[in-house]
């Protein structure tokens, strides 16, 4: 029996999961399993989408990380993010022996962790992370597995695919163009950076037992301004950032103390140490 599964190794944060794992010396640990093949460890072909699946290699672990919707599909698509999220865990859960898996490490959103309050779901995307959190919850209850959802926030990072924002203010930054904020720039930001989200999911593999609902966003909220206004120093601009009138959205409450307490995880990147090494490694260039 393999100790760890992992889906989603060739994605974004999977990546960094992996390169993570490497790090430690812990790289053929995994068994890769998804469409793509990341290139390391062993390798197990399934893919989230097909109604029917091979029934998959026998684990003890399983890092459930895939399941990527791009971000302009978030709001319109509900049928893509409902397959990708609640189908997807449902294909993966149906391919798996549960009577011999111990525990899932599912990669979920900070949006809907409290699964308690499905009115913070404003959404398709948000609904669909809701709905593969309730299906791990059911086959965890009946088949009697541990699990643990990490609620992530916004993850940033080398190797992301969209971040409009980061593109267009780093764009702007480098052309020496004005940074218009709306809402004063005070909208509140739950910003990660992948290498913590990586570490996040690595100490939830890791822990002595399941955690539950874990939300793993950082104490406080970063503001629109002051992403721009380190974007701007970072790259050495001139660029103006000129302050819109409206009014912010609130900040999501959220409680840090179980990651702390259940995982001893805490994120250890500053907002600029993470975008410097954002733009290090060229994100926004031409």
């Amino acid at each position: 029996m393999d100790r760890l599964g992992i889906t989603g190794g060739s994605g974004f944060i999977g990546r960094a999961l992996n390169a993570r794992l490497d790090s430690l010396g812990r790289e053929q640990e995994a068994l890769q399993i998804g469409r793509t093949d990341p290139g390391v460890g062993r390798f197990a072909r399934f893919d989230l989408d097909a109604p029917e699946s091979e029934p998959l290699p026998d684990i003890a672990c399983l890092a459930h990380v895939a399941a990527y919707v791009p971000d302009d599909q978030h709001g319109a698509d509900a049928l893509v993010c409902e397959r990708a999220n609640g189908g997807g865990m449902l294909r993966l859960l149906a391919a798996l022996d549960l009577e011999k898996l111990g525990r899932v490490v599912h990669a979920g959103s900070f949006h809907v962790w409290d699964a308690a309050r499905p009115d913070r779901v404003t959404n398709a995307y948000e609904g669909s992370k809701l709905s593969a959190l309730m299906l791990l919850r059911a086959h965890a209850q009946r088949y009697d597995f541990e699990w643990t959802s990490l609620g992530l926030p916004y993850v940033y990072g080398p190797g992301m695919v969209h971040g409009k924002m980061f593109r267009t203010f780093i764009a702007c930054a480098r052309a020496a163009r004005p940074l218009e904020l709306y809402n004063g720039g005070r909208d509140p930001l739950h910003l990660l950076f992948v290498d913590d989200a990586a570490e996040a999911i690595l100490a939830a593999i890791d822990a002595d037992a399941g955690a539950g609902d874990v939300d793993i966003a950082p104490e406080a909220p970063v503001t629109v301004a002051e992403v721009a206004e380190t974007i701007v120093e970072l790259t050495g601009s001139s660029s103006e950032i000129r302050l819109l009138p409206g009014d912010p959205a609130a900040a999501r409450p959220h409680d840090t103390s179980p990651a702390r307490e259940r995982l001893g995880f805490k994120p250890r990147t500053t907002l600029r140490e993470g975008l410097a090494a954002l733009l290090a490694a060229g994100f926004g260039d031409a």
